[in-house]
Parts: C-alpha cells; structure tokens; sequence
C-alpha cells in the first residue's frame, strides 16, 4: 500500500496525508507485469500474487497493482498507446498514457535517458479534458500512418482503449496522435 501511495504522491506532486486508502484486495496476477501489458515489455510468465489497491486523491480514484512485497507497483488502466519508428532521425518512441492520466515515455536510444519503469509525468488539467472526452465519446481505436519512403520509412502507430461507442473521423484521428506526440515530447527529457 505505502509503495502505491507514494507513487501517486510523486505523480500528482500531493502529500501522502492527502491521499486515502479506498481498498485492497489480494490477486494472483498471470504474469511479471502483472497483466499489463505495455510495448516493449516482455513479462515473465508465472503467477505472481500481489494486490490490487484502489487509492483516492484530489476526488478521483486511481487503481493500482503490485506485486506482494511492494516492488513493483503498475497503475492498473492502460488508455493509449503511441509507437513512432523509423525515419531519417532513428525514431523509436512509446508513449504510454494511464486511465490515471500517468504517463510513462520510453525510448530506445541511450542518449534518451528514458527508463521504461519509471513514471515520468502526469497530464495537465487541459490534456486531461480532452483525454477524457475522448475516452467517453469513443471506443476502441487503432490508428496507423506509414511513410511511403523506403529506405527511412516512418511508422506512427496508436491505440485508443476508450468507453464508448463511437469512432473518430479523420480530423479526430489525426488530432489524436498529434496529442500523444505532443504528450511525449513534453516528457521527453
């Protein structure tokens, strides 16, 4: 529970005495990633028993899962992913965005000093907004565009794991994936 509590208080930038326990529950999760399943990641496959612990800050409640003794601790709700690879400059970017509204940016070139475990940032208030809104207004979105060129083709890939029912046109897509670049660049160190 501390290690959870911590990490909201980290990402959110709230004390930990401002943060309420709602619930804990003990599971025995499918795997090493504790059945998240992130790019890039490969996960053990062995039970792993731990806990899911639902935690409540600033009036939302955020999920998480960890393994028994606290290690490691996963936000619980995957909401978008973005894959970018490929082109002149050697792209080979991940964007993972939370339910939560965490964030976790993960990049293949040492030089960008990002680790695919740590959490590196939140979404603002106003990307929250938006984030939301289209978490509600559409379902399950799959969006690909793909460089023609050959020899530094450039691959954008996203996925959108929303509650509802509609699906986005083109201008929607497209604003979309500009909002995970634009989230990822901001993480970026």
């Amino acid at each position: 529970q501390r290690a959870a509590i911590q990490m909201l208080a980290d990402s959110f930038g709230v004390s930990v005495d401002r943060i309420r326990l709602v619930s804990t529950e003990a599971v025995d999760w499918p795997d090493g990633c504790l059945g998240i399943q992130e790019p890039g990641v490969a996960c053990t496959m062995a039970i792993v028993p731990g806990f899911r612990i639902v935690l409540e800050a600033q009036g939302r409640q955020y999920e998480y899962r960890t393994n028994q003794d606290g290690s490691i601790v996963r936000p619980a709700m995957v909401a978008l992913t973005w894959q970018r690879e490929g082109g002149i400059a050697g792209f080979c970017d991940d964007l993972i965005v939370y339910a939560s509204g965490e964030v976790h940016a993960i990049g293949c070139k040492a030089s960008d000093g990002i680790a695919a475990d740590s959490l590196r940032a939140v979404l603002s208030e106003a990307e929250m907004n938006q984030f939301n809104e289209w978490m509600t207004k559409f379902g399950a979105v799959t969006v690909r565009y793909e460089d023609p060129a050959v020899a530094d083709q450039m691959k954008v890939s996203l996925s959108l794991y929303g509650s509802g029912d509609g699906q986005p046109a083109e201008a929607e897509r497209q604003a979309i994936v500009t909002f995970a670049q634009t989230v990822y660049d901001r993480v970026k160190p």
